[in-house]
């Protein structure tokens, strides 16, 4: 099990805008072709877990008490690395989480957090965080140190656990991911990176069900197993229940 790094991708969702039977779309980037890991693949936001996920400092910016619904069927526990228990893994889910959220501002510009002892969620507009953003992008600041100046707590309550997947030993490049769900208001615009994100789309599951089926696209296992889940009606108006109180 040498060489698995741990990694967190997130499915963001939103309300289906216009005529459409799904009743919400999902967000999929391109990756560049550079990329040493799949390479031109469609795919959610994500990537590994850094050494700062994991620091102690986060304890008063996060907790760890993620709602689970699972779009990808649970693997076995043995495919997985040893186990960890205790304080390890509770250090460890919250690692996933902050990476989840550090990866998708890393990508789309887009934060979760709420200003601190407001009690309710609040969503920025990615361009009022661009300064922030290109600072961490320079690394003159850690994504810390930006949820520190911003003065908010990230809400993990805005995110739900969607399941787990290992990379199979066939590839040369190994994650153990854990994949994560979270609401994005139809008003908020992303602003993709131009260095990790060579196209973006908001996208009906079905269709981009059918894309993947029929091979116009490239995507890996787990992608294809999470749009079929969301291709479900029952399953969206789960999820739009849980993030709208509808």
């Amino acid at each position: 099990m040498t060489g698995i790094r741990s990694a967190s991708s997130v499915i963001l969702v939103r309300e289906s805008t216009g005529f459409s039977r799904d009743l919400l779309q999902i967000y999929t980037i391109k990756r560049p072709d550079t990329m040493r890991f799949l390479p031109g693949f469609t795919a959610y936001p994500g990537g590994a877990l850094e050494q700062g996920d994991e620091s102690a400092e986060w304890d008063q910016y996060i907790g760890h008490d993620v709602q689970q619904d699972l779009l990808l069927s649970e693997m076995a526990p043995s495919a997985f690395p040893a186990p960890l228990t205790g304080g390890d893994l509770i250090r460890r889910k919250r690692a996933h989480l902050i990476a989840a959220m550090r990866e998708v501002f890393e990508e789309t510009g887009h934060l979760i957090g709420q200003a601190k002892q407001a009690g309710v969620a609040k969503y920025f507009e990615p361009s009022s965080l661009l300064h922030y953003r290109q600072a961490l992008d320079r690394n003159e600041m850690t994504f810390y140190e930006v949820i520190k100046a911003l003065n908010i707590t990230l809400d993990d309550r805005q995110f739900i656990y969607a399941g787990r997947r290992l990379t199979p030993p066939i590839s040369p490049i190994r994650f153990d991911t854990r994949f994560y769900v979270t609401y994005v208001p139809a008003s908020v615009q992303l602003l993709p990176s131009v260095d990790e994100v060579a196209a973006d789309a908001w996208i009906e599951p079905s269709r981009a069900l059918e894309l993947a089926e029929r091979r116009m696209i490239q995507c890996a296992p787990p992608t294809v197993e999470i749009f079929r889940s969301l291709a479900q009606i029952d399953k969206q108006t789960q999820l739009i229940k849980h993030f709208t109180g509808g």
